[in-house]
């Protein structure tokens, strides 16, 4: 799949505002579902970096929001493993993080709607800091595990997301 840029949908949002939405169709990372990359939400500002600790400083959160296309149907998930319908992901922004994160290797925290199947399932990835003056986040997405026996999670490709233009950048890996 060839890369792929959506423009940001509300141009007339103030810079600083971490919101960006697009729609990018990523193709079929979940097998028999696509991945459709949906935008940044506002996840306000924390000082907790999602461990037992809270940080000095408060920061700016978003989570990534992505949609399997068709949505997920109740038959379809072994019981007790509904990881292999959700996404992973690493994160980094152009400047220091205040806190530490999962960066490009690990994965950060995520969630995913019920399995009612129809037409979508809504899945975020996040919250995750965004520092003051960042100008760029970069999301690298992996496939999810096939099972608990192989936990695997290749790259699937890398998000980039201009706050100030407001466009983002799917790039499948190679």
């Amino acid at each position: 799949m060839p890369d792929e840029t959506a423009q940001g949908l509300d141009s007339l949002r103030p810079i600083d505002s971490p919101v960006v939405d697009f729609e990018i169709d990523c193709g079929e990372l979940v097998p028999g579902h696509r991945v459709v990359l949906t935008g940044l939400s506002d996840n306000g500002r924390s000082r907790s970096d999602l461990t037992s600790r809270e940080q000095e400083m408060a920061c700016q959160t978003v989570s990534l929001e992505y949609a399997l296309i068709p949505g997920v149907r109740p038959d379809e998930v072994v019981e007790g493993f509904d990881e292999e319908f959700m996404l992973l992901a690493g994160y980094h922004a152009d400047v220091e993080l205040p806190w530490t994160t999962a960066g490009f290797s690990g994965v950060g925290p995520s969630g995913i709607d019920l399995f009612d199947g129809g037409e979508r399932t809504n899945g975020t990835l996040g919250p995750w800091p965004v520092p003051d003056g960042a100008r760029r986040l970069t999301f690298v997405l992996r496939r999810p595990p096939s099972s608990r026996v192989d936990p695997h999670t290749p790259v699937a490709g890398t998000l980039d997301v201009d706050l100030v233009e407001r466009v983002a950048e799917w790039a499948e890996a190679s």
